[in-house]
């Protein structure tokens, strides 16, 4: 079986469409937390992921209410356990770093004296 040639600009839409269901799934859930008991609820689930965002801790709650553990693939592997095929991901949004090198008034990056673009 040959595999698809990669296509930038569809992996770009569907990161893109990926993207905004998840802020749709933040703002409908976040939207719902209008009661004391709602609140209630969610402060319950988020005392398990401490070490997750406000909005990640509600999209984890959004997808999976039940949820005890959330790791990637790899932690799973590294504490000895292993995913069962098939099963769904749980999406959540991970930090975007981009380092903006500077560039001249020629539109070239400004190097440093080692050679390495100045940031």
């Amino acid at each position: 079986m040959a595999r698809a040639a990669y296509d930038p600009v569809a992996a770009e839409e569907s990161r893109k469409a990926t993207l905004e269901a998840l802020h749709t799934q933040l703002a409908e859930r976040v939207g719902s937390l209008d009661s004391a008991e709602a609140w209630q609820a969610w402060l319950g689930f988020a005392t398990s992921f401490h070490r997750y965002s406000f909005n990640n801790t509600v999209l984890i709650w959004t997808q999976r209410p039940d949820a005890t553990l959330v790791a990637g693939y790899r932690a799973w592997q590294a504490k000895g356990r292993q995913v069962r095929r098939g099963e769904a991901a749980i999406r959540v949004l991970g930090p975007v770093t981009v380092r903006d090198s500077k560039v001249d008034d020629r539109g070239r990056p400004v190097v440093d004296g080692a050679g390495k673009a100045v940031v």
